[in-house]
C-alpha cells in the first residue's frame, strides 16, 4: 500500500509539470495574433461592429425609427465615425 501511494504521488507531480510546462509554451496563433492587435483587425476591416442588448438607456430598439438607438450606440458610431467613417449595430442580446 505504501509503495502504490509513493508511485501514484511520483505520477501525479510528473503530470502536474507536464501541464505546467504545456501552459508556458507559446502556440502559432498567439504569435499571430501578437502581430495584429485587434484595433488592427478593425481597421483593416474598415467598420466597426457593434454587437447590442436591450438594456435602456444604453442601447434598445426604437420601434418608431426602427433603429437601435441608446448611449453605447451613439457612442460607438462617434468613435466610428472619427476612425473608420462606417459603424453597424447587432442586436444580440445574451440572457
Amino acid at each position: 500500500m505504501k509503495k502504490h501511494k509513493k508511485i501514484v504521488g511520483i505520477f501525479s507531480v510528473l503530470l502536474l509539470l507536464m501541464f505546467l510546462v504545456a501552459g508556458c509554451g507559446q502556440s502559432s496563433t498567439t504569435k499571430t495574433a501578437a502581430k495584429e492587435s485587434h484595433i488592427d483587425q478593425i481597421k483593416k476591416a474598415g467598420k466597426l461592429v457593434l454587437a447590442t442588448g436591450d438594456y435602456r438607456p444604453f442601447e434598445y430598439h426604437d420601434e418608431k425609427t426602427n433603429k437601435m438607438v441608446g448611449y453605447d450606440i451613439d457612442l460607438a458610431a462617434a468613435i466610428a465615425k472619427k476612425n473608420w467613417r462606417s459603424s453597424r449595430s447587432k442586436r444580440d442580446a445574451i440572457y
